[in-house]
């Protein structure tokens, strides 16, 4: 397994996770099962792909799952660490919520969009002290048309796919300029037109 010890314990952990979720579940009189999914690509735009824990599945309809399996360093409970401005849970009228200016809060509708699920359970799991919490979060659709996906486009036009067209690896340090680059190079190599041909 790649990457630090915390996504190497997340990765071990995620089976036990997902086991913890659909007992939890179970006790809140909502029986779910959850399967496996691989990368899923989205329809509309093929550039965009995603990967989510698992598909749940429910006697209302099928949603997605996101774990995260969270190592301390300190015995820390849930609502203690939400006391940091860097955690990705909050507390609002004594109860957690994920924040929705944090990392993950993006991550999750991108989720739901890319893979065109109505739902998500974020799911946040610590063993010192062991918590599990568990957020149901709706697709909005204002925030991936107006915020999300304009930037995901725009990266992915003006940056990932000049690169793609003509590599800059050993001819030129640092990350590209889509900008500068496109300004330059548009009417030599007809960027316009090659762009088009990827839609």
């Amino acid at each position: 397994l790649k990457g630090n010890r915390h996504t190497r314990n997340g990765l071990l952990q995620e089976r036990t996770s997902i086991e913890e979720y659909t007992l939890k579940k179970a006790e809140q009189h909502e029986n779910v099962t959850v399967k496996s999914t691989g990368l899923l690509i989205a329809h509309e735009h093929p550039f965009l792909a995603a990967s989510a824990d698992g598909i749940v599945s429910t006697a209302s309809g099928d949603g997605l799952l996101e774990i995260k399996n969270l190592l301390h360093n300190k015995p820390v409970n849930l609502y203690q660490a939400s006391e940091k401005s860097s955690f990705c849970l909050e507390t609002v009228s004594g109860h957690l919520n994920l924040k929705s200016t944090h990392n993950y809060f993006y991550q999750c509708h991108g989720l739901m969009n890319i893979c065109n699920y109505p739902w998500i359970d974020f799911v946040v799991r610590t063993l010192n002290p062991h918590q599990l919490f568990i957020q149901r979060i709706f697709r909005d659709n204002t925030l991936w048309e107006n915020i999300m996906l304009p930037k995901l486009k725009a990266f992915y036009f003006n940056a990932i796919l000049p690169e793609l067209c003509s590599p800059r690896n050993g001819k030129s340090p640092g990350i590209r300029e889509p900008g500068i680059w496109v300004s330059i190079y548009e009417k030599k190599w007809n960027v316009s037109s090659s762009i088009k041909m990827f839609k």
